[in-house]
């Protein structure tokens, strides 16, 4: 057996002796030879020289064939220069696997096995431990099963090689250097001799060394050798979405100008059908070639004869992605098996994967002419060569995983199901101890997300695009939770050992894990790629925190720090889960933190506008969730100047996003103030102003047009009614007022014509439409029987009412029924005499409801409509004396109806509580000394009085008096809340031209100024209010020196750290005061100053 060095050298002078001999058979002149001339002589003897060469060649060839068979290398250094197959005798593969089975006996299971392996790792090397980020039962799971791979592939070079590569392909992304190699594969072996002594011999550990060098140095060799490669996918990549996003700007900037070329649709549609018929005629119907790479990789397709609506359809889609990650190769491992889960979906049959790269090769060359060279071609062949590696490994297997894993659960009773949970729960805190601190709700709950896992991992065969989107959810949720990565792992093994327990089924236990393990993968990126500092400031609820993780963001994108994390296609707000988590404190700081005026030599910066561009619904959240932050977002949309001028200062409202929508309708903002009916938040001076503006702006006029109705209603009603049927009246009957005048009386006809006809008419059709809407689309609510929701309403309801009132006085109206009568239009006829009692009432009742609907006139007045629902508020209040006074109206009447009495207003109930009545409200017309005949009667009606009018009326006085009170504290308020419902409920029905022509008066769109000369941000109205109503101590603007660079963060500020560190000193007092309670639990508040006074 020759050494290594002499193996080498014999292959090289091979080698070169190979190629000289060739070289002389080909060309002797090549070779250093004579050149041939015309003598027959040197013709032969070339002749010779040419027959030995090639008998020498096939020497030096079967030489050089017998060496390349034999290992390479023995590797007992760690060679990074290259990459070759480890060819090792059948002795030394067996020495290694039996090693490897010994020691994994001896650890008793193959999870323990990578526990002491990392252990041992970590405890003899602990440098090491930060290029390890889960727990060590994580990394020795992983590192067991890498193992057991490449064990098993020890007699394969080349499926060895493969292996290899793919290894040092997961690891590119670590900083894997030679003596962190040397530090781990020395520390193995010294587990190999501590826990397997026997087994450990010196074969044994020559052939392990020679494995761990080969593996060590591969992972060097591919993470120095394919870096480059990286960088050029990547690069070119790059350029070739940088080209489709200047097409995309390029049709845009197209459409805009043909838009203000043609404004009306018709036209732009007859220019653009004649362009298109030009250039048709003009190139001749030649196919336009794509500029971006989906559009050239379907044209390439097309002209290769290949299909792009299936399965290359479903890589197109992902191809992005794969690029993107292609320097982290857990995520493209990732991609890949949801990929081949997608592609299950379309196809049956395995995909020629090698398809997809000729047509993706011919698409970046067209793509890419002037840069494209052989290194780039290399480059994305090999990134092809990695993702065709990988998903090779799972193509075609989720049909029969599927297929297994529906049969299996097919066949599971409720009684094991209900078993593997309550198992896998036992198993996963045996693993790991410290989930038990997370799942800490009922057992009933735990069952149900265990219940929930195990449907996933089926429903991610049928459905994988949408399992994978709900779990890319699920996975920022629990970013919000704070759960730790590294419990993923155990649940998942101790799943999986529960299910081997249920099922022996090899290949329903392949599908279970599988699709298990790749849930778990995404949740555990989804997890770490969302776990930013801002989340774990708002996990630990600190504003302090938050500050200090949001120092470093730049200008540019420090709203998006805190409005926006994205994880694939998933996006939270922190804001929003601060809110929804309860994190007050960090969510008041956020919107501080975006509703802060900051500025250099360049610009404002001011994050109103990310704010509700990225929550449109954040007044609703606040509302709902937080009403104690309205303040704090109220506050921020206020700028006050610290100058003053004429004892006036200038104020700016940034109300733009509360009054204008996003899509330019009217801001549901309102709305959703006036539906937390808090009187405070009504009042703030910014909700004031968007009232007002839109009250004097468009509300008023459209409430005017709509009461007009039934303000002219009203007088018509009373005209026809109660004024002109009481005039020039000489002939009287029950029930009838007529007037003698015929003129008159046709006056009347007529006016009641119009009500019936117009009031009733308009009141019909809209009740109709509104009931019909609200049954088909089920917008109602079950009172007694089930009624429109828009009934509620207490002036929906009066209309409703009148409705009914009119279509009842339309049948009983006097004058139809006397249409026959000689002196008609006339009411006096026989008849008409038995409706006229019926028509009264209804014309009564409708009169009153009348004037009800016009009280909200009183909106104009602020003062006016806060003394009305003064007046609305306390009715509540008599309305339960009332009540009470009836209880005791009824005890008292029927009890004294009992007795045998003479006096007949006492002689049965209903006289009884009349008289009783009578008594309480003070017109009761006899005297107390008649009934002194009758002691039992009179000692009753006293002790009614005391009760009635002695002990409830004077509860009713002060409660009144108190309700008064309350009211009165907010009269304004509450007055401002209607007016605000008013004009909610009138803009519900404002056209749209209007609405337009409005907001273009208020000419938000204009940048406002701060002081004079000093140009601000556009999206407010300025205002003036007098200096002493909001003394301004210093500047509200943050204004900052130095470079004017969006990409620079935002220089610490001075008072900003003092007051952080006084707060720090302040929690530091806090928690000694707390220590120093602690320790003397007995001593009195005080008592530790009064001894400190003594000693001093």
């Amino acid at each position: 057996k020759h050494s290594p060095a002499w193996e080498r050298q014999c292959r090289g002078t091979l080698r070169g002796t190979r190629r000289n001999l060739r070289a002389r058979v080909e060309s002797p002149a090549a070779a250093g030879l004579p050149h041939m001339d015309e003598e027959e002589s040197e013709k032969s003897s070339e002749l010779s020289d040419s027959q030995s060469a090639l008998t020498a060649s096939h020497l030096v060839d079967d030489e050089l064939s017998e060496l390349e068979n034999q290992p390479v290398d023995d590797y007992s250094d760690i060679i990074t220069s290259r990459l070759d197959k480890l060819v090792l005798e059948r002795d030394s593969v067996a020495d290694i696997r039996y090693l490897w089975r010994a020691l994994i006996d001896s650890c008793g299971s193959k999870e323990a096995c990578g526990i002491a392996i990392f252990a041992a790792v970590f405890e003899g090397a602990p440098s090491l431990q930060s290029m390890f980020k889960n727990d060590a039962e994580v990394h020795g799971i992983r590192f067991v099963l890498s193992m057991e791979t490449l064990l098993a592939e020890l007699d394969k070079p080349d499926q060895m090689l493969t292996s290899v590569e793919s290894l040092g392909f997961l690891h590119m992304t670590l900083d894997v250097s030679l003596d962190r190699i040397v530090i781990f594969r020395d520390i193995l072996m010294d587990l190999f001799e501590v826990e397997v002594p026997d087994a450990f011999n010196d074969e044994a550990k020559v052939c392990w060394k020679q494995l761990l060098n080969y593996v060590g140095g591969a992972l060097i060799h591919v993470r120095e050798q394919y870096g480059e490669r990286v960088r050029l996918v990547t690069d070119s990549w790059e350029k070739t979405y940088a080209s489709e996003t200047v097409e995309q700007e390029v049709d845009e900037q197209r459409a805009g100008e043909a838009s203000r070329a043609f404004p009306n649709d018709k036209e732009a549609d007859a220019a653009f059908e004649g362009e298109e018929d030009f250039e048709s005629s003009n190139a001749l119907h030649v196919q336009a070639v794509p500029r971006t790479f989906t559009g050239m990789f379907k044209f390439n397709a097309s002209m290769m004869g290949m299909d792009a609506s299936g399965w290359m359809a479903e890589v197109l889609l992902s191809f992005d992605t794969l690029v993107v990650n292609i320097g982290n190769a857990a995520r493209v491992e990732e991609e890949c098996d949801v990929l081949a889960l997608r592609i299950s979906k379309c196809t049956r049959e395995v995909p020629n994967l090698a398809q997809y790269r000729s047509c993706m090769l011919a698409s970046l060359r067209a793509l890419l002419p002037k840069i494209w060279q052989s290194c780039y071609e290399l480059a994305w062949s090999w990134f092809w060569e990695v993702v065709e590696r990988m998903l090779k490994k799972s193509v075609g297997r989720p049909l029969q995983w599927e297929r297994a894993l529906r049969i299996y659960n097919a066949s599971v009773e409720e009684e094991q199901l209900h078993a593997f949970r309550s198992d896998v729960y036992t198993e996963f805190f045996v693993k790991a101890p410290s989930g038990q601190d997370f799942f800490k709700q009922s057992i009933t709950r735990l069952h149900f997300l265990a219940e929930q896992v195990r449907q996933m991992t089926m429903e991610m065969y049928k459905e994988p695009a949408r399992v994978v989107e709900e779990i890319s959810a699920l996975g920022l949720r629990h970013v919000g939770y704070g759960i730790p990565p590294t419990l993923f792992a155990p649940y998942v093994s101790a799943s999986v050992e529960v299910m081997q327990k249920m099922t022996s089924d090899a290949l329903v236990l392949e599908a279970y894990e599988w699709s298990l393990g790749l849930i778990a993968r995404i949740l555990v990126r989804t997890i770490k790629e969302g776990s930013t500092i801002v989340m774990k400031a708002i996990n630990g609820n600190s504003a302090l925190a938050l500050k200090t993780a949001v120092s470093g963001a730049p200008r540019c994108d420090r709203a998006s720090w805190l409005l926006q994390i994205r994880v694939g296609t998933q996006v939270i707000s922190p804001l929003a889960w601060a809110i929804e988590s309860g994190s007050f404190e960090a969510a008041g700081a956020i919107l501080k933190d975006l509703l802060s005026f900051r500025a250099d030599r360049d610009r404002y910066y001011y994050g109103a506008d990310d704010l509700f561009t990225r929550h449109p619904d954040i007044v609703k959240r606040l509302c709902d969730d937080a009403p104690l932050l309205l303040p704090t977002l109220l506050q921020g949309l206020v700028w006050r100047s610290q100058a003053t001028k004429n004892g006036l200062r200038r104020v700016n409202y940034y109300v733009k996003h509360l009054i204008v929508a996003s899509d330019g309708g009217v801001a549901p903002a309102l709305a959703w103030f006036t539906k937390s009916k808090d009187v405070q938040i009504i009042s703030h001076p910014v909700v004031v102003l968007v009232s007002d503006c839109m009250w004097t702006g468009v509300a008023r006029r459209l409430f005017i047009a709509a009461k007009a109705w039934y303000v002219v209603s009203l007088l018509a009603f009373v005209l026809s009614q109660a004024i002109l049927p009481k005039a020039s009246m000489t002939n009287r009957r029950p029930f009838v007022d007529e007037p003698d005048s015929q003129a008159l009386r046709w006056v009347i006809f007529v006016i009641r014509c119009l009500v019936y006809l117009c009031s009733m008419g308009q009141l019909l059709k809209r009740h109709v439409m509104q009931v019909v809407r609200a049954f088909v689309q089920k917008d109602t609510v079950v009172l007694v029987v089930p009624i429109p929701r828009y009934l509620i309403d207490v002036n929906e309801a009066m209309s409703f009412v009148l409705m009914w009132l009119l279509l009842g006085m339309l049948f009983c109206e006097p004058m139809f029924y006397c249409w026959q009568a000689d002196s008609w239009p006339t009411e006096n006829c026989g008849a008409s005499e038995e409706v006229h009692g019926r028509y009264s009432v209804l014309s009564m009742c409708a009169m009153a409801i009348l004037w009800l609907l016009v009280v909200d006139m009183a909106v104009f007045s602020t003062k006016l409509s806060a003394f009305l629902l003064v007046c609305i508020h306390v009715l509540s209040v008599v309305g339960r004396f009332l009540i009470a006074l009836l209880f005791l109206l009824l005890t008292f009447g029927s009890s004294i109806a009992v007795l045998k009495t003479v006096h007949e207003e006492y002689r049965d109930v209903p006289t009884a509580v009349l008289s009783l009545f009578a008594v309480t409200v003070g017109v009761y017309e006899k005297d107390y000394r008649e009934l002194a005949d009758e002691p039992m009667l009179l000692m009753a009606v006293f002790l009614f009085t005391a009760v009635s009018a002695i002990l409830l009326l004077n509860l009713l006085i002060a409660q009144l008096n108190c309700s008064y009170v309350y009211i009165y504290q907010d009269m304004l308020g509450f007055a401002r809340l209607n007016r605000a419902s008013l004009i909610v409920e009138t803009l519900a029905a404002c056209p749209e031209s209007r609405w337009h022509r409005f907001v273009k008066t208020l000419r938000l769109d204009e940048p406002l100024e701060f002081e004079q000369g000093d140009i601000g941000v556009p999206g407010g109205i300025g205002k003036r209010e007098p200096s002493s109503l909001n003394p301004i101590v210093e500047d509200s603007i943050a204004r900052f020196g130095g470079s004017t660079a969006r990409e620079m963060p935002w220089p610490l500020d001075p008072d900003a750290e003092k007051g952080d560190r006084l707060s720090q000193l302040e929690v530091l007092l806090t928690k000694a005061l707390k220590r120093a309670r602690e320790q003397h639990p007995r001593r009195r508040p005080g008592r530790f100053s009064q001894e400190s006074a003594r000693s001093d």
